[in-house]
């Protein structure tokens, strides 16, 4: 089908328009196409990881401990109740699963001093099959594609999602510059966010932002 350089075709239900021509009341917002794409991104992840679980024969919440194990998490926050706690989950279960994975070789326990909870950490099997679960080379293969400008906005917006998210006590405690204390947002002109982190005494581009900080510390959310 022919159409005008910079028209859109149209298609069923639809009637063609010009680039840029503003959107009708039954076309969907950017906000709504925004979470649509999002959630379609987070099932495809989701649906990896389940398929290489399988493979790896472990269950979802043992495939899900195995996971929370990896990156920078700190020492202190690797025993059963600080992992049930982010996994949400009661520390009963996040003990049985841990209790597999050690069997599979994937954990062991490990006592940082005399009265202290032990600790899990990942063997190397178990970094290995870990970092294999997380689906990062799915979106890795794509995103190396892309403009670093764009990818730079992608991650602010994504954290301040987070952010949002750890609010509203919808997940727990997480890592990210933007649920830091030590974070300072200023606006600019046109709707824009600069940010500086108080703690380092530096200002933070978009892609200076931490997903999983070791400095990190926890601000007092409203």
């Amino acid at each position: 089908m022919d159409t005008e350089p910079g028209n859109f075709p149209a298609t069923a239900g639809c009637q063609a328009r010009k680039f840029g021509q503003p959107l009708t009341s039954s076309d969907a917002t950017l906000d709504a196409r925004l979470t649509m794409a999002l959630t379609r991104v987070v099932h495809a992840i989701r649906t990896q990881q389940q398929d290489q679980s399988v493979g790896y024969g472990l269950l979802p919440v043992q495939a899900d401990l195995l996971l929370s194990l990896r990156g920078d998490r700190p020492a202190a926050e690797r025993d059963v109740v600080t992992l049930a706690r982010d996994l949400h989950l009661t520390p009963t279960v996040v003990a049985d699963a841990a209790r597999v994975l050690e069997h599979k070789t994937l954990v062991r326990w490990q006592t940082e001093a005399p009265g202290s909870p032990p600790m899990l950490n990942l063997t190397p099997l178990g970094q290995m099959q870990a970092d294999s679960l997380g689906g990062e080379q799915l979106l890795l293969d794509r995103l190396g594609d892309l403009d670093a400008d764009a990818k730079a906005n992608a991650l602010a917006v994504i954290l301040e999602l987070i952010y949002e998210f750890q609010r509203r006590g919808i997940v727990s405690v997480v890592r990210t510059c933007t649920t830091c204390r030590h974070l300072r947002r200023d606006g600019l002109p046109g709707g824009r966010t600069s940010y500086h982190c108080q703690l380092l005494e530096v200002a933070l581009l978009p892609t200076d932002l931490r997903v999983d900080c070791p400095e990190h510390q926890a601000q007092v959310l409203a």
